[in-house]
């Protein structure tokens, strides 16, 4: 569903309008979206949809957005990556996943072949995926151990990427003042442990 304030809509209109600019980037967890509205800012030409399955987070992001004239480029859905590509195949020019947690992190982490699936149909030929994480695995146990990622290895996860199909598969360090300033970062940025790491990739 399109999430327009506290109206849901239809997801029709939103992929006839994001069908025509040049370049199309999906958020995809996009929490309060102060990522995507940062990204649509700074890219004016290029749609932006964040992703998000909670409802009261996309919609004070889409109510933020309709009082700046500046995101009329930003578009809110109210989903998660198990509902893509859904009617956007093909559609991604470019793709964030940052700060992922909960099944999101497992899918992109450990990875589950199944949802990078669903990322290389929602994405164009060639599309840049980034994922960032931050995992600090001494605080982060109890979580990793519920999601069956104990023991995760950043380099396995670059290997699992590689092995669905993606290219150009690369691991960086990032330092604090990073271009992926969600709120969580914000947040997180000055515990002892917490490095951002991306990986990013091309979808094949």
């Amino acid at each position: 569903y399109l999430v327009n304030g506290r109206k849901l809509d239809r997801l029709d209109e939103l992929h006839n309008t994001a069908s025509r600019p040049a370049a199309v980037h999906f958020d995809i967890g996009s929490g309060d979206g102060s990522y995507a509205l940062q990204h649509a800012r700074r890219h004016p030409g290029t749609a932006v949809v964040a992703v998000e399955p909670n409802h009261a987070s996309i919609a004070e992001a889409a109510r933020r957005a309709a009082r700046d004239s500046s995101n009329a480029n930003a578009w809110f859905v109210l989903g998660s990556l198990d509902a893509l590509p859904g009617p956007f195949e093909g559609v991604a020019s470019s793709v964030s996943i940052l700060f992922p947690w909960g099944s999101l992190l497992r899918a992109v982490a450990a990875p589950e072949r199944d949802q990078l699936a669903r990322i290389s149909r929602l994405c164009a030929p060639g599309a840049r995926i980034e994922v960032v994480t931050a995992i600090e695995p001494a605080a982060d146990a109890g979580e990793l151990r519920r999601l069956g990622l104990e023991g995760l290895s950043l380099e396995a996860t670059a290997q699992g990427w590689c092995g669905a199909g993606f290219r150009d598969v690369a691991l960086a360090a990032l330092d604090n003042d990073h271009p992926y300033q969600t709120t969580w970062w914000r947040k997180i940025r000055q515990r002892n442990g917490r490095t951002a790491v991306l990986l990013s990739a091309r979808a094949p």
